[in-house]
């Protein structure tokens, strides 16, 4: 019976050993995941253990728009709103304890002018944390600068899982100009479905692909309120793109003060709304863009301000202004016909069935040249310009406007443009008068921009460019793609024709119906234009149109212009409302830009030797050439600064010697150079007075100490 016995305890001896070794395996695991969660376990995997983590598609950084001089006009600008998890279990309560107080002293000074005090916030904390509350509010609408700071703060320091610091980001879209150029930049709109902003209106939606870049993946953590925040400390799924920086054209100095221009010509003359487009003749970049309507809802004031972008989208009747490409295809039409051929004006009123043209200026004349007819904006002459030119043969009127591209979109980088309306033989709506109308700007529409294209094509030598807005992608503030100059018409009419018409744009301001604006400092050349105002169903009332359109300086072009000023009440001609926006950039230009005046000044030879300081030899060289004075050496110069002595007709340089270690003299030194001397060597200066250094505290030769206040006197 003993083995027995002996086999039911070893199988007892077993069973234990098993159970025995199952629960020390179990002990292992146990405290195996103690020591991962405490020492290995990832934010990732923290949160996915509460079941807070989804993947979810992450939109990339927005681009930025800046101007041709890299000032920001559209910026993506981060904030951020602050909570704490005060259940978090890693925040024990003597870890909350020694640190509420100096984090809630911190946050007190930091929210000070919110009047949210240091014991405000101890109580909202010290309440969360008996109830147990996972999402306390601290503070919202953070800049990155602030939250920077916060989250340096006690216990926020400890970050999400150790410390319940939360962090929602909200992005939004910043115009640092405000409404300046509103309508051109754009604006966005939010997609709920994805929960990201868009491109609305403007360069916003027409370079969405460009700005938007490319969306990503990544971890979200949900919270309480149900918001949501990417889970930091882990990597994307798929790291989204950045999107790309647009450089325009747009010099916002510029853009600003067209549009102050324009709003006190359209306030003055209680108009209805203007445009002003300036362009570069040789690139087609757009330099500044105005669009001002006024605001009808206020009814106290007189206000401007960017509601439409008309410069682009409004296609309107040109009025005098058409009959520069009128006068091209006359002339394309008969290569012979001379500035000096005379028209019968008969009198400046000629009647066409139920139409009259009427002249004011040649009232009482019969012939005139076609140099007078245009330089005078004559009705009676354009018309019969165009019978002699045409006759019957619509057809080819038409084929010349289509292959001068004057009916085609000028394709600019922005959505709103409209295909100009330019009526064909075939047209229904074609009358008998249909090419009189048009020969003075009526029955066809197109956009300022549209126009000013065409003017701008004359200007450059024929050659008609695409007008653009964004001239280069850049990321960082780097460059990295400059976007090509495209060409729309490589020549609008043969050279014989395009010199003819610069000389008869010239003469328009030279001594035709814009001469007001005329200037003795450079050229203008362009082109005034009266419309007849016309409604929808209304027809043609008493009010009108006035525009004016050129280009400047008129012997060597870079910049044209068009100015639209839209039923002004009292005066409405081109030459009285448009012309004088035009001449008050063109000015602003002039001055502006070194490029537009060529003109040496001349350097006045100065008698006697100025006053001179002792200083940095270039400098002083500089300034002296500036003044078209010479000086001399009265020793050999082997020094970087010099001590200098006026002399009657010159200025004598000496050698300044600096020795290591020791303290130089400035005396004799204007201020900037002495600080910039003294700092060098590792002093701080004082400065006391103005004008040259006459004392200082710290002899010369005594040994530096670096950091010594060194104070100077200046008389």
């Amino acid at each position: 019976m003993t083995p027995v016995k002996n086999n039911t305890r070893l199988q007892i001896n077993i069973r234990v050993g098993v159970l025995l070794s199952l629960f020390i395996l179990f002990g292992v695991l146990i405290l195996g995941k103690i020591i991962y969660l405490q020492y290995f376990e990832t934010e990732k995997d923290r949160a996915e253990a509460n079941n807070y983590t989804y993947e979810e598609k992450i939109m990339s950084e927005r681009g930025s728009i800046y101007d041709a001089k890299n000032k920001l006009l559209a910026t993506s600008v981060n904030t951020y709103d602050i909570y704490m998890d005060l259940a978090v279990k890693p925040l024990t309560n003597k870890i909350f304890n020694d640190n509420i107080d100096s984090l809630c002293f911190l946050l007190g000074e930091m929210f000070y002018a919110d009047s949210i005090t240091a014991e405000d916030f101890k109580t909202r904390l010290t309440e969360g944390r008996e109830k147990k509350r996972r999402f306390v509010e601290i503070a919202k609408n953070l800049s990155f600068e602030d939250y920077f700071k916060i989250r340096k703060f006690p216990i926020f320091r400890r970050g999400q899982y150790k410390g319940g610091f939360i962090v929602h980001k909200e992005t939004t879209r910043e115009l640092p100009f405000k409404r300046l150029m509103y309508r051109t930049i754009g604006d966005m709109k939010k997609d709920d479905i994805i929960k990201t902003w868009h491109g609305r209106v403007g360069l916003e939606k027409y370079y969405e692909p460009i700005l938007a870049g490319i969306p990503g993946s990544g971890w979200m953590l949900k919270l309480p309120n149900s918001s949501k925040m990417p889970v930091s400390g882990i990597d994307y799924t798929e790291a989204p793109i950045p999107g790309k920086d647009l450089i325009l054209g747009i010099d916002i100095n510029l853009q600003d003060y067209a549009h102050k221009v324009l709003a006190k010509q359209l306030k003055k003359h209680d108009a209805e709304y203007g445009v002003v487009i300036l362009m570069e003749v040789k690139t087609g970049n757009v330099v500044a863009m105005v669009n001002l309507q006024q605001d009808r809802t206020d009814t106290l004031n007189t206000v401007y301000t960017e509601q439409f972008n008309h410069a682009i989208a409004s296609n309107l009747e040109p009025g005098s202004t058409f009959k520069l490409p009128i006068m091209i295809a006359a002339m394309e039409n008969r290569p012979n016909m001379s500035l000096t051929d005379t028209i019968n004006v008969e009198r400046g009123y000629k009647k066409y069935g139920n139409f009259v043209f009427r002249d004011s200026y040649f009232y009482g004349n019969t012939k005139k040249t076609i140099f007078d007819v245009f330089r005078h904006s004559s009705n009676v002459g354009m018309s019969k310009v165009t019978t002699r030119s045409y006759g019957t043969d619509y057809n080819a009127f038409a084929d010349h406007l289509y292959a001068m591209g004057v009916v085609q979109k000028c394709q600019i980088d922005i959505e709103g443009e409209e295909r100009p309306y330019i009526k064909s033989s075939t047209s229904k709506d074609w009358s008998t008068v249909t090419i009189l109308q048009m020969s003075i700007g009526y029955e066809v529409r197109l956009s300022p921009m549209q126009l000013l294209t065409f003017y701008n094509a004359v200007a450059n030598n024929g050659v008609m460019l695409k007008p653009r807005l964004v001239k280069a992608y850049a990321k960082d503030g780097e460059i990295i793609e400059h976007l090509p100059i495209d060409t729309l018409n490589h020549a609008i009419c043969t050279q014989e024709t395009l010199h003819k018409v610069q000389k008869l744009l010239l003469a328009v301001v030279d001594s035709g119906t814009a001469r007001s604006i005329r200037t003795k400092r450079y050229k203008i050349a362009g082109k005034t234009g009266t419309t007849k105002y016309y409604e929808e169903g209304v027809g043609y009332g008493g009010e009108y149109r006035g525009s004016f359109v050129g280009y400047f300086p008129a012997d060597r072009p870079k910049y044209s212009c068009i100015v639209v000023i839209n039923r002004p009440k009292g005066d409405y001609y081109g030459s009285k409302v448009a012309a004088p926006v035009f001449k008050k950039i063109a000015d602003k230009l002039y001055s502006y830009d070194p490029d537009m005046n060529t003109k040496p000044l001349k350097k006045k030879k100065i008698a006697e030797a100025p006053i001179s300081k002792n200083g940095h030899k270039k400098d002083t060289d500089f300034v002296l050439e500036s003044l078209n004075f010479s000086s001399e050496n009265a020793e050999p110069i082997n020094s970087e600064w010099v001590k200098t002595a006026k002399l009657k007709n010159t200025i004598a340089y000496k050698n300044y010697t600096i020795r290591k270690g020791l303290t130089p003299s400035v005396k004799g030194m204007g201020a900037k150079d002495a600080i910039f001397l003294l700092e060098s060597l590792g002093l701080k200066t004082k400065i006391k007075g103005r004008g040259t250094v006459k004392k200082q505290s710290i002899p010369q030769g005594r040994k530096i100490k670096k950091g010594a206040v060194i104070r100077l006197t200046l008389k």
